[in-house]
C-alpha cells in the first residue's frame, strides 16, 4: 500500500520547511477557502472568491516553478505531465467562474466543478508526486524548495 504525502507528514513529522509539508498545508488552506466561499453571500462571497482565485493562481504558479521541474528531473515525466494537464483543466474551470455572478446558480455549478478539479489535482499530487519527491530528493533540497515556495506565497508571486 502506498503512503500519501499527507500521511507521511503525520507519520514522520516532516520539517516545517519541507516542500512536501508546505504544499500539503497549502492544499488544506485551499480546501478551507472553498468552504469560506460557500459559507458567505453577496459582496462577501465575491471577495472570498477573489481571494480563493488569487490563492489558486499563486499556488499553481509556485508548483510550476519549483515542483514540476524537480519531478521531471527525478525521472517522473509522466507524473509531471499529468499534473500539468490537471492544472489546465482547473485553470479553465477557474476562468469560467470568474466570468459569472457569484450569486448565480451558474456560478454555484461552476464553483463545484472548479472545486472537484482542484481537489482531484491536489489529491493526485499528494498520492503520486509528493511521495516521489520524498523518495528521491534529499531533505536539505526539499527544505530549500519549501522555503522558496513559502516566500513566493507570502509575496503573492
Amino acid at each position: 500500500m502506498t503512503t500519501t504525502a499527507r500521511e507521511t507528514i503525520v507519520l514522520s513529522g516532516l520539517h516545517e520547511d519541507d516542500v512536501v509539508r508546505v504544499l500539503v498545508e497549502q492544499h488544506e488552506l485551499i480546501r478551507q477557502s472553498f468552504g469560506q466561499v460557500r459559507a458567505v453571500s453577496g459582496a462577501a462571497r465575491a471577495v472570498a472568491f477573489a481571494d480563493l482565485a488569487h490563492l489558486l493562481c499563486v499556488h499553481e504558479a509556485l508548483e510550476e516553478e519549483f515542483l514540476r521541474p524537480v519531478t521531471a528531473e527525478i525521472g517522473e515525466l509522466d507524473i509531471a505531465r499529468a499534473r500539468l494537464s490537471e492544472e489546465l483543466r482547473a485553470e479553465s474551470a477557474l476562468a469560467r467562474c470568474k466570468g459569472l455572478d457569484a450569486e448565480s446558480d451558474e456560478f454555484e455549478l461552476a464553483l463545484g466543478q472548479l472545486q472537484a478539479a482542484v481537489l482531484d489535482h491536489a489529491g493526485m499530487e499528494e498520492a503520486e508526486e509528493l511521495p516521489a519527491l520524498l523518495a528521491a530528493v534529499d531533505e536539505a533540497r526539499r527544505r530549500d524548495l519549501g522555503r522558496a515556495v513559502r516566500f513566493g506565497a507570502a509575496e503573492g508571486l
